[in-house]
């Protein structure tokens, strides 16, 4: 990747996101989970998805190796329920993405619920620019990358 200054990058990041975000649906989403029992569903599930994949990549197998160098399931699947209890997600605000943003979002551990045709990501973050976020930075990074290779 090309060496960018902190401007640079960030202008590069907040166009990369631009591009992959619609816009902020908070009132959508709020008025879902009021009155779609489904739709709060597949919320929480995506929460709930986001955070375990989270805590499994905090807590990697070979932290839990038996003594004949098997995983030992059930303390580990433990560890990351505590970890999971410690450490709860709030969503702060929703934002509608396109499904390529929706995937990366994903890889970056980040809630994405899909309604129909559309994907929204749980935002459990506020405060700084989206592009600012460091799942978006991670996104920019590797779009930048590729982009060098």
């Amino acid at each position: 990747m090309p060496e960018l200054s902190e401007a640079e990058f960030q202008r590069e990041a907040q166009e990369i996101w631009g591009r992959g975000c619609y816009c902020h649906v908070g009132s959508f989403v709020d008025s879902l989970l009021k009155y779609d029992e489904d739709f709060s569903s597949d919320h929480f599930e995506a929460l709930q998805e986001a955070l375990r994949l989270e805590a499994e990549s905090e807590l990697p197998e070979d932290q839990f190796l038996d003594d004949d160098g098997d995983v030992d399931e059930y303390e580990r699947d433990k560890a990351i329920d505590e970890w999971m209890d410690n450490n709860p997600r709030e969503p702060m605000e929703y934002y509608s993405v396109d499904r390529w943003m929706a995937d990366k979002l994903r890889e970056q551990h980040q809630a994405v619920v899909e309604f129909g045709n559309h994907y929204i990501w749980i935002r459990c973050a506020t405060g700084q620019a989206t592009y600012m976020d460091e799942c978006v930075r991670a996104i920019a990074k590797e779009v930048l990358a590729a982009r060098a290779a």
